[in-house]
């Protein structure tokens, strides 16, 4: 039986100021790393009955082969479900400084990902259209700008992309404006898979959708602040967790009847940037940089303290616009349906892109109609 997430507060209350230790350490470099690694240490240990702490004082021949019989007991679990409890059983020995020496031979492929396929712009066009105006800020920035699910907000919640991180965005009294498109997108050190902060981009498409859900949130009252979270939780109205935005965006997936991973929109984004490499638009550096991969820019940008030549950004922002239309899905010819339900708030919005209201639902959602 699997330990879930939020009995791991439980389960360090019982053990040892050792495994503590152990867990505190994995948590200055990730809090899913720590999470996840406890989870599947005690899952083990309880399977095979013993202890960290007597697991810890026992010979690596000993630990391989319990390690070993616990493995074959998991056929049929994907790669990355058993590689979990290696790393986990190993990181655990080497704060004891003891060494594993057990590599996972299997294949990487999961069913999964072998049979989950890019969008297309048609596919990912019909999933906008059923979005809220929340999902559809959460799909725009992984599909058009290419950030990790974790950037829009860590595992926590604790932080994630600001207001501060778009360029060129004003907040001005019961309004919000851009003052240049595409803005770029910062992710910050903290946010960053790599640990290093980069920039990319956001596509014209994407920046309004931002800007209506900005306008959402300040018509119900909101003070909007530098530091004011890109992407609202309603429930701790703090930053989203990276499961809560997986969630939000997986809802406007299902609802069109998609059964892809919200991971596979930064997918997407690459592959169409790919496409737009190929024909000559851009330079791979540029694509390489935008997903946060290191790099020769990502080097430049890193080693001069978070600075590039104007010339080079502009030429960037100039590149990414033109490629933006191998991204953009409002381009795309597909048929709408003729009436959708919105939230009270959304009305305003659709009423501008010339939809008509029709009536109101018990629950006090709007029925809308094309124009």
């Amino acid at each position: 039986m699997s330990l879930r997430r939020g009995e791991v507060s439980v389960t360090l209350s019982m053990t040892s100021s050792k495994l503590l230790m152990w867990y505190e350490h994995l948590k200055t470099s990730s809090w899913h790393t720590a999470d996840s690694y406890l989870r599947r240490l005690t899952e083990f240990c309880r399977e095979v009955g013993v202890t960290p702490e007597e697991l810890a004082e026992m010979k690596e021949t000993e630990v391989k082969g319990l390690l070993l019989e616990f493995l074959q007991g998991l056929e049929g679990k994907s790669y990355s479900y058993k590689s979990g409890f290696v790393c986990a059983v190993k990181s655990w020995l080497s704060f004891n400084d003891k060494e594993l020496k057990l590599r996972l031979r299997t294949d990487r492929t999961t069913k999964v990902s072998a049979e989950e396929k890019v969008p297309t712009r048609e596919e990912l066009g019909r999933v906008l259209t059923v979005a809220s105006l929340k999902a559809k800020v959460a799909i725009s920035l992984v599909a058009f700008a290419g950030v990790r699910i974790e950037v829009i907000g860590n595992y926590k919640g604790l932080d994630g992309l600001r207001l501060k991180d778009v360029e060129g965005l004003e907040v001005d009294g019961d309004d919000v404006s851009l003052s240049v498109i595409p803005p770029r997108i910062i992710v910050r050190s903290s946010l960053s898979k790599a640990g290093h902060q980069y920039f990319t981009f956001l596509s014209e498409e994407g920046c309004e959708y931002l800007l209506a859900y900005l306008r959402l949130r300040l018509r119900r009252g909101e003070k909007l602040r530098e530091d004011s979270p890109i992407i609202l939780s309603q429930k701790t109205r703090r930053f989203l967790t990276s499961a809560g935005a997986s969630e939000l965006m997986r809802g406007a997936i299902r609802t069109v009847g998609f059964s892809w991973r919200p991971y596979v929109l930064r997918h997407y984004f690459d592959t169409q940037m790919l496409l737009a490499e190929a024909q000559g638009i851009l330079p791979r550096d540029y694509r390489v940089f935008w997903m946060g991969h290191k790099g020769d820019i990502e080097h430049q940008y890193t080693t001069n303290k978070h600075r590039l030549p104007e010339s080079l950004v502009e030429d960037m922002r100039e590149k990414y616009r033109l490629a933006s239309k191998f991204l953009e899905t409002r381009t795309v010819t597909m048929v709408e349906p003729r009436q959708k339900v919105v939230s009270l708030e959304e009305l305003d919005y659709y009423l501008e892109k010339g939809w008509e209201f029709v009536t109101v639902l018990p629950d006090r959602r709007v029925i809308i109609r094309r124009g």
